[in-house]
């Protein structure tokens, strides 16, 4: 981390950055041009899930575009899937500038589980709609009724 950052009250504390490193989201500070100046596991996960043991620090992630607001994001995995990833950026003042704390949300098991939901809503629905037969249409509907009017008028 830059040394503004580290010499933050709070942050310099080992047992903050261990609750960091234990959360399971994805948390990043990236510097004012983007840079990785400090990243949790979940982070590395997400941003890098060929490699999750090499270290992000250091490397280009970009300047968030929006901040306070989600952004969603497209990463190709490792098995050339593509993971949806929710990012949220907050921009903060630091000794020495700006920089940005960056959570990162895996969607992807999310997503997927909410389609599934759907398909077998819609399986659900299928099976509980009852099937058209020949009295189910308009016509057959009216002619039954004046059938059993007719049955009476005996002839």
């Amino acid at each position: 981390m830059s040394a503004g950052l580290v010499g933050r009250e709070g942050l310099a504390d080992g047992r903050v950055l261990g609750l960091l490193e234990a959360a399971a989201d994805g948390v990043a500070v990236v510097d004012a041009v983007g840079t990785v100046l400090w990243a949790n596991r979940s982070a590395q996960e997400v941003l890098s899930p060929e490699r999750p043991d090499r270290s992000l620090v250091g490397r280009p992630l970009g300047r968030p575009v929006l901040t306070g607001e989600s952004q969603p994001l497209s990463i190709p995995g490792p098995d050339g899937r593509t993971r949806t990833v929710e990012m949220v950026a907050t921009e903060v003042v630091v000794e020495d500038g700006t920089a940005y704390v960056v959570t990162l949300r895996d969607l992807t098991r999310h997503l997927r589980a909410l389609r599934d939901l759907r398909r077998r809503r819609e399986r659900e629905d299928e099976t509980l709609t009852p099937s058209r037969t020949a009295t189910d249409s308009p016509t057959a509907r009216l002619r039954l009724p004046l059938d059993e009017l007719g049955a009476g008028w005996g002839g």
